[in-house]
Parts: C-alpha cells; structure tokens; sequence
C-alpha cells in the first residue's frame, strides 16, 4: 500500500503532465555531459540525454519533497533496443520507461546533495517499483520527456515520474530507493 502523498502524487501523474510545459523549461539546463557526471549508466542504457528543467519546491510544499526534474531522451538512441520489440511495430519498451524515470529522479538526488562530496560518497539504489502504469506506446520517433519529482522518506527516496509524448502522459511509476554509503 502506498503511504497516502505518494499515492496522490502517482494519481495524478496517470492523469496529467506533472508541469505545464511552460513550466517544464525552467531552472538550469545541462546538456550529455553533465548528465553523465550524475549518472553511472553509459551508451544505450544512459536514458536521459539532457536535463531541461529543475524546479525546487515552493517553501510552503511538502517537507519531504525534493523538487522536480525534467528530462529529455532521443528515442532514435533506442533504436537497436526497439527493432526487436517488436517487428514490424516497434515500441519503447515499458520496462525503459520506469528505468528513465528512475535516472531521471537519481539526476535530482545527486543535484539536491548539499555539498558536492556527498554525491561522490552515496548512491540511491533501487529498492521496489511502488507502483507503475502504461498508459500509451511509446514509438522511437523524436523524444520522450521525463518528468521525476523526489519525496523523501527516512531512509528512503521516493521518486514519482511520468515519461511524456507529444505533452501525452504515456506512463507513470512510483519507485523507492535506499541512499548507501560508497566504500572507495
């Protein structure tokens, strides 16, 4: 069962663009390279090309809200993952859509860390998938936005996302993670 905010904040992510688009180019912009400073996924498994948006929450919000994040993938990047899912009707596997959310959220962990040596010395692993939803496929034709917004729950991170298309909400996922300390 869902603690009650998580499950609001995933019901509404099924309905609706968790931003306006307005609202989803706001904040710092960071191209590949900066992405890959946060992320240790590489190659066609690095699901976030470019982070166009970083929002904090409103002093008023939430406590254990983190702020939100939006992010951009190159569906043409997928292309060797989607010619065999499937022929002949090839479709952004659902299992990636809860993958991209989950990179998203960890690209706003890190950039939330208070100091800059904490990012080099946790990481967020992934725990449990809390809740997902397919509501459109997705085909590998222009880029799906990630939109990942992060509630903290004692020890646990809580990363509530939706990839959109076409301004479509086409999925919606709830995951959890546990913040670990890196032995160098």
């Amino acid at each position: 069962m869902l603690e009650p905010g998580v499950q609001r904040l995933f019901a509404r992510a099924c309905r609706a663009p968790l931003l306006p688009a307005a609202e989803r180019v706001r904040g710092p912009q960071l191209e590949a390279e900066a992405v890959e400073s946060l992320l240790p996924h590489r190659g066609v498994f690095r699901l976030v090309d470019r982070i166009t948006g970083v929002l904090q929450p409103p002093s008023s919000s939430d406590p254990g809200a983190a702020g939100t994040i939006v992010c951009r993938y190159d569906l043409a990047r997928a292309a060797p993952i989607t010619a065999g899912h499937f022929p002949g009707r090839p479709l952004w596997p659902g299992v990636l859509h809860i993958e991209a959310i989950g990179q998203a959220g960890l690209c706003l962990h890190r950039l939330s860390q208070e100091e800059v040596e904490a990012v080099a010395a946790s990481a967020c692993m992934l725990t449990d998938i809390l809740a997902g939803r397919y509501l459109r496929p997705v085909v590998p034709e222009g880029e799906v936005e990630i939109v990942a917004r992060i509630l903290r729950d004692g020890l646990f991170v809580i990363v509530v996302g939706q990839c959109l298309k076409d301004d479509m909400v086409c999925s919606a996922a709830a995951i959890r993670g546990i913040e670990e300390e890196v032995v160098p």
